[in-house]
C-alpha cells in the first residue's frame, strides 16, 4: 500500500520520501551503535557508576562522590573491569571494583565495594 501511495506522488516527492526513510534508518543505526559502544576507558566508565550510586544511596549505603586511583584490570571486546578508591558521602573511603559486561544481549554496569570503608 505504501508503494501505491508513492507512485501517485510526483517523482521528486517519492525519491525524497525514500531518501528520508534511508536517512532515518541510518540515524537510528548510528544512535544504536553509539549507545552500545559505551565508554572505552575506566575513567569514562566511572561517569556511569556515579549516577547509579546516587540512585542507590540510603542511610546504610553511602553515595560514591568520586572514584580516584583508577586502574584497568581488563578491557576487551567492550567489556571492562576496573578498580579504584571510592570517596563516599559519609567522608569515608572504600576500595571498589566496577565493570561493564554484556549479558543477555544487553550491556550492564556493575560496581561493588571491596572490604570495609576506612578513613
Amino acid at each position: 500500500m505504501a508503494q501505491a501511495e508513492l507512485k501517485d506522488q510526483p517523482k521528486g516527492k517519492a525519491g525524497s520520501a525514500a531518501s528520508w526513510a534511508i536517512f532515518g534508518a541510518a540515524v537510528f543505526a548510528l544512535a544504536y551503535w553509539l549507545m552500545s559502544a559505551g565508554p572505552t576507558t575506566c575513567e569514562a566508565l566511572k561517569n556511569d557508576v556515579l549516577p547509579i550510586s546516587k540512585e542507590n544511596a540510603n542511610a546504610i549505603q553511602p553515595r560514591i562522590i568520586e572514584i580516584v586511583e583508577i586502574k584497568t584490570v581488563s578491557n576487551a571486546d567492550g567489556e571492562m573491569r576496573c578498580t579504584g578508591l571510592a570517596i563516599l558521602s559519609n567522608a569515608m573511603k572504600q576500595n571498589v571494583t566496577f565493570e561493564r559486561t554484556k549479558e543477555y544481549d544487553q550491556w550492564w554496569v556493575k560496581y561493588e565495594g571491596q572490604g570495609l570503608p576506612f578513613n
